[in-house]
């Protein structure tokens, strides 16, 4: 059941993206009777957007952290499974015990809620964190010897310390764009991104999330159209009038 007071909710309008709030309103169909779901990226991409090519499982990944930390759903191991919880969902449905199977997915454990610390089971299960970004200034200047390792620790360190996990990765990732001759588009796209931050911060009232680096490489290309104009120049921060 959706109910009309999901338009008012505060913690779905602060979302970073709408796909974030497409998920979480396609999600709650396959929801059992206790509000949970396997949160495996490909089990999600097969049963919510068979149909949506654009919603890659590197993209999903991002969207649960991205619910995870909003705190609209929580994220845990049930076994050697990552499962989701929808937080108050029992608050907004009303479902009948003999009309409905008894949930198959273990309850969350507090021992078991998958965190930056102790999320080992892949590269992408780590929540977003709430930074304050308006103050971080990107710049990438390649070299002229096209040497990306030192260019990648420059870009590391420049990144939001809160929003530094799992540096293998974010290397591997970096490196490969910078090798396909993406960087100039890259260096646009994460200025454009910081830009539209700063300016949700500053003309709409409230903390806006940044990403976790390895999410933020992981989605840059397919949510570039957001950050630059037709020209290809990064979105500039419009102070409000």
């Amino acid at each position: 059941m959706l109910k009309k007071v999901i338009s008012e909710s505060k913690s779905l309008g602060n979302l970073h993206s709408d796909s974030a709030r497409l998920l979480y309103t396609w999600l709650i169909p396959w929801l059992d009777i206790e509000g949970r779901h396997s949160a495996d990226p490909e089990i999600i991409k097969g049963h919510i957007f068979p149909k949506v090519k654009t919603m890659t499982i590197s993209r999903i990944k991002g969207l649960l952290d991205e619910l995870s930390q909003a705190g609209l759903i929580i994220l845990y191991r049930d076994n050697d499974e990552i499962c989701l919880q929808l937080i108050k969902f029992k608050e907004h449905q009303s479902l009948k015990p003999d009309r409905e199977a008894p949930s198959k997915i273990a309850e969350p454990k507090p021992e078991n809620i998958i965190t930056p610390e102790n999320s080992g089971l892949n590269p992408e299960n780590s929540p977003l964190s709430k930074v304050k970004i308006s103050k971080v200034k990107i710049r990438i200047s390649p070299s002229p010897e096209k040497d990306f390792g030192p260019l990648f620790e420059e870009f590391w360190k420049q990144w939001p310390p809160e929003g530094r996990f799992k540096k293998k990765n974010c290397r591997t990732k970096f490196l490969a764009l910078c090798k396909k001759g993406k960087l100039e588009d890259f260096k646009k796209t994460t200025i454009g991104y910081f830009n539209v931050l700063e300016h949700k911060e500053k003309n709409e009232g409230f903390r806006p999330q940044a990403m976790y680096l390895s999410t933020w490489l992981n989605n840059w290309e397919e949510d570039r159209e957001r950050y630059v104009d037709s020209q290809g120049n990064p979105f500039k921060y419009q102070p409000r009038l």
